[in-house]
């Protein structure tokens, strides 16, 4: 659990200081550790934030794992690791941000805006409120290109 959460933060660190080989490394490690089940068959209040916080990093990892797969050579490594971000956290707008960049990178962008409208209606009809300015502008990028 340590070694995931010190993994994922150097991953995110590393992004930061636009080292994307070495993000990638620890995104991996990270994304190996947190994916593995935790207690199987325990239950109690302390193995469920133990999970919970697994999960966290477990989402962190995939979007570290996609976010360098955009601007690279691999941009549909980058979808399916954003489409699984999205799949485990549902209200994490920077994974719909990363798969939207993601599909418009692989020439999909209708896919990228329907993954916009999908974010919006869920924000909207969920909470109460529309996307960010950040994912606002990722939409409006892929409507100009």
């Amino acid at each position: 659990m340590e070694a995931a959460s010190e993994a994922i933060d150097r991953a995110e660190s590393a992004l930061r200081g636009d080292k994307p080989q070495e993000a990638w490394g620890w995104a991996q490690v990270a994304y190996q550790i947190s994916r593995r089940s935790f207690l199987m068959g325990e239950e109690g209040p302390w193995v469920t934030l133990k999970r919970s916080e697994l999960r966290e990093v477990l989402v962190r990892a995939h979007e570290c794992l996609s976010e360098p797969s955009v601007w690279h050579t691999e941009p549909e490594y980058a979808v399916k690791h954003a489409k699984e971000a999205v799949a485990i956290e549902p209200f994490h707008e920077t994974s719909y941000r990363l798969l939207m960049r993601a599909h418009a990178t692989v020439g999909n962008r209708a896919e990228a805006l329907r993954i916009y409208e999908r974010c919006r209606r869920l924000f909207s009809e969920e909470l109460g409120v529309p996307p960010s300015p950040q994912t606002e502008a990722v939409y409006l990028d892929i409507l100009r290109s």
